[in-house]
């Protein structure tokens, strides 16, 4: 599900970088990819819960923003600020230092994984059935953030197998209208899966009420 997000973040960004033509619109380019990744990368659990592809991917982006900073940063007026999406303000020494703990986090993870460390290594072990077959092709190979029923976010392998419901909160846009949108599953107490959920509802948030309950 994720995925089709930041597909769209590459072909939106591969097709401006014919526009960019200042130093600034070029380093704003890659950066405006890496900030669809923000959010994850500064949540330890989502970082441990997200596949070996992205994390590749994201290392590989934010060599690229580096190098674009190594070659243009000098060009780069001192008092222009970066705004990226949903992020405070930067200039440009920020924006590197940004970058670097990106690539930084990114390696380390990816060290800790071939060392043999497998942060789902728990997880597949007290996982089963269908909730187990979700949690391989969700969690792990689409990085997919799941919360229960409450609204609690599922952290622990215990969050996992315990909870009736996997579900992944999202908004989106009808024309001008903002719409929240609640889709996952609903699981039976052996771990099979007892049917799909979804709700919505117009808004830039999920009401509380909305939540189905544990």
């Amino acid at each position: 599900m994720k995925k089709f997000f930041y597909a769209f973040f590459v072909l939106f960004t591969t097709s401006s970088l014919a526009f960019a033509q200042t130093p600034e619109s070029r380093i704003t380019s890659n950066g405006e990819i890496l900030r669809a990744w923000h959010n994850d990368f500064m949540s330890p659990e989502k970082l441990k819960s997200m596949s070996d592809n992205d994390l590749n991917f994201v290392l590989e982006r934010s060599s690229l923003l580096l190098a674009d900073i190594e070659k243009y940063g000098r060009q780069v007026k001192s008092d222009y600020v970066f705004k990226f999406f949903g992020i405070d303000a930067m200039n440009i020494t920020q924006v590197k230092a940004w970058a670097e703990n990106f690539q930084k986090l990114a390696k380390n993870e990816l060290a800790s994984r071939q060392s043999g460390n497998d942060p789902h290594k728990d997880f597949l072990a007290l996982l089963k059935g269908d909730k187990l077959k979700i949690y391989q092709t969700e969690v792990i190979d689409d990085s997919v953030v799941f919360y229960d029923g409450n609204g609690k976010m599922l952290e622990t392998p215990e969050d996992f197998a315990k909870a009736k419901y996997w579900i992944f909160p999202w908004t989106t846009y009808s024309g001008a209208i903002k719409i929240w949108k609640l889709q996952g599953y609903v699981f039976n107490s052996d771990m099979t899966l007892k049917q799909e959920f979804y709700v919505d509802g117009v808004g830039d948030r999920v009401p509380r009420t909305a939540w189905p309950k544990e």
